[in-house]
């Protein structure tokens, strides 16, 4: 309707101006005065509307250019048909409306959108990185290395849903009264409202979710589970779940850039180390299951002291070739 709008107020204005019109654009003009008598003071404020119409497309554009927006515009159903006579009709009852006052209905503006779709993004951490991102509520989420989520840029109004695909993240979960958060992570659903907590899934068949602070319900198909700040739950390939009492301090000491491990199997050692150093740890003896202890060694401290720290323990000796780590049984 706008295309038709346009070419009669350029044909006004050629005839205010004394210029000839074309064949058709005299035709167009004739039928519109033939299903209207002249009023010239209505046409002057249709020109003038359509120019303020004009005005505000454009900053709508640079709006939605600006800040990326993504909307559907809908259209109200006029009828419009290729025949003149209709599309006049259409014309003369705009020009009637907005002299009433009520001419937006009748313009091609966006006056009626969808709720606009959230864009997503996607944070990934390399190894030996991490990242801290403030969500659009004011959550915060903490990225460990190796690490990837999807997040909206903005929330639909009751649904906050963030996605962990790979790796380990810590949040704090600002509370909206009656709105649950929700972080998916490999077929489980991690519920929570005002709270903070931890998940891990490096593993493509464990998913581990540590609870720090007010409370946390894990769902799984068919089965759901509560938890309470101190509580750990593990669930396995299997899809079986179940849950203990756990040091938080060691869990998120990577968080506050620390490696802290308490009778920890060697190989889950070996694999975080592996994530922040870049390198390839390699069992020359049955090594892995054995417990071991590192208490609050700094992250940014280099690969070969941490090494020499644990080589001192006579437990594991190690030789470093490259990127690759050799790990020996001690003495």
């Amino acid at each position: 309707m706008k295309r038709q709008l346009q070419d009669l107020i350029l044909i006004y204005y050629k005839r205010k101006d004394g210029q000839s019109l074309t064949e058709v654009e005299q035709a167009i003009w004739d039928q519109y005065r033939k299903e209207r008598p002249a009023n010239e003071k209505v046409d002057e404020e249709l020109v003038e509307i359509f120019a303020f119409h004009q005005q505000r497309m454009q900053q709508w554009e640079q709006f939605r250019e600006k800040y990326k927006i993504q909307v559907e515009l809908q259209q109200k159903a006029v009828g419009i048909t290729k025949s003149l006579s209709i599309i006049v009709s259409l014309l003369i009852a705009a020009s009637m409306v907005m002299a009433m006052g009520l001419w937006w209905l009748f313009i091609d503006t966006p006056a009626q959108t969808t709720a606009a779709v959230p864009e997503w993004k996607t944070l990934r951490t390399p190894k030996g990185k991490q990242e801290r991102l403030v969500l659009a509520d004011g959550s915060t989420v903490s990225l460990n290395a190796a690490s990837v989520l999807r997040y909206p840029l903005h929330f639909e109004k009751g649904k906050r849903e963030v996605i962990l695909e790979e790796g380990e993240a810590y949040f704090e979960i600002t509370h909206k009264r009656g709105e649950i958060f929700t972080v998916y992570c490999k077929g489980e659903a991690v519920e929570v409202r005002g709270t903070s907590f931890d998940l891990s899934s490096y593993d493509t068949a464990t998913i581990i979710t540590t609870l720090v602070e007010g409370s946390v319900r894990i769902k799984l198909p068919g089965r759901t589970l509560l938890l309470q700040p101190g509580q750990q739950a593990i669930v396995d390939k299997q899809g079986g779940i179940s849950s203990s009492a756990v040091d938080t301090k060691d869990v998120i000491a990577w968080k506050k850039g620390y490696f802290s491990f308490h009778n920890t199997r060697l190989s889950v050692i070996m694999k975080e180390l592996a994530r922040w150093y870049d390198v390839e740890f390699i069992f020359l003896d049955p090594l892995n299951d054995m417990p071991f202890t590192i208490v609050d060694y700094p992250r940014n401290e280099p690969l070969e002291g941490l090494l020499k720290d644990m080589a001192a323990s006579r437990l594991v000796f190690f030789e470093l070739n490259g990127r690759k780590v050799y790990i020996r049984k001690g003495l």
